[in-house]
């Protein structure tokens, strides 16, 4: 499950590496090879006021993985969670409506029966895995295809 309020990763440069090895932000940015202003903008993007350039690059997330370690994809995960989590605290101001594939229910109702159509539509509007997986679990399996299953797991 998400944390609702993530570290940003700028954060955890400053406090988990920046401080403990004693480097000042100027120090920082000549270990990084990039100029003190981006990496302050990064440090101190955990403020309430976040910048869009705040935000951790592909490139600067290689630049931190070569210097203190860990994976660029682990710096982009950490940055990725502050921004869902930043988005999803407005998400009650975004409204969208549920949309389906007009064509497609189209091609489907023309070509079934209408119960057919009402559960290829099901389908369409809420995921076939969903509906493949509760057909499984409810239509029971003729007895010589359960010995197969019970063999082929032993």
């Amino acid at each position: 499950m998400p944390t609702k309020n993530p570290v940003h990763p700028g954060r955890i440069v400053k406090h988990d590496y920046l401080e403990p090895l004693g480097l000042s932000a100027t120090e920082g940015a000549k270990v990084l090879g990039v100029t003190r202003q981006t990496l302050t903008k990064i440090v101190n993007a955990n403020t309430k006021i976040v910048n869009a350039q705040s935000a951790i690059s592909p490139e600067m997330a290689i630049r931190l993985t070569k210097a203190f370690g860990s994976t660029p994809e682990t710096w982009l995960r950490m940055q990725l969670a502050c921004d869902l989590a930043a988005a999803r605290k407005n998400e009650s101001k975004i409204k969208v409506r549920r949309q389906i594939r007009p064509a497609r229910i189209a091609r489907i109702a023309g070509q079934m029966p209408a119960t057919a159509r009402l559960i290829s539509v099901h389908r369409l509007c809420f995921g076939a895995r969903r509906q493949a997986q509760h057909l499984q679990d409810s239509v029971p399996l003729p007895q010589n295809q359960l010995g197969k299953i019970e063999q082929d797991s032993q």
